[in-house]
């Protein structure tokens, strides 16, 4: 049956792998998962916060996103069925560290007026404090 249900998540008719995909916490904002073999950049609108903006939000977890799946220091996604796992330990940081860096320049690039704006920078410049040396 689990079986059954795997190969379900995994049909070829779908158009939209991130929309399958179920994050594993609901703080969870983006992630790169593996889909017949090949990674797609995914944003999971479902777990923003209220009140922050959501297409800019889309837009600049989305170059995050691209980053990880573009970063040669990460596991490829190669035959694989589920999510892309991270680097090795040695270059996780690194990695974090220039994803959110590149999800910072871009919404720096908004208006500071734009209601939430703020509250989403603030809070890639958490994980910008956290991985980046």
């Amino acid at each position: 049956a689990d079986r059954q249900k795997a190969s379900a998540w995994y049909a070829e008719e779908d158009a939209d792998p991130c929309s399958s995909y179920q994050p594993t916490k609901s703080t969870i904002l983006g992630h790169v998962i593996c889909y017949n073999g090949r990674p797609y950049a995914c944003s999971f609108p479902q777990n923003y916060p209220a009140g922050w903006p959501a297409s800019i939000m889309d837009t600049c977890i989305a170059v995050h996103e691209e980053t990880h799946k573009n970063d040669s220091r990460r596991t490829p996604c190669f035959m694989c069925k589920t999510y892309v796992s991270g680097g090795p330990p040695n270059t996780l940081d690194a990695a974090e560290c220039d994803a959110y860096t590149a999800e910072l320049e871009c919404a720096k690039g908004y208006s500071s007026d734009i209601p939430g704006l703020n509250d989403f920078i603030r809070s890639i410049e958490a994980g910008i404090l956290r991985f980046c040396p």
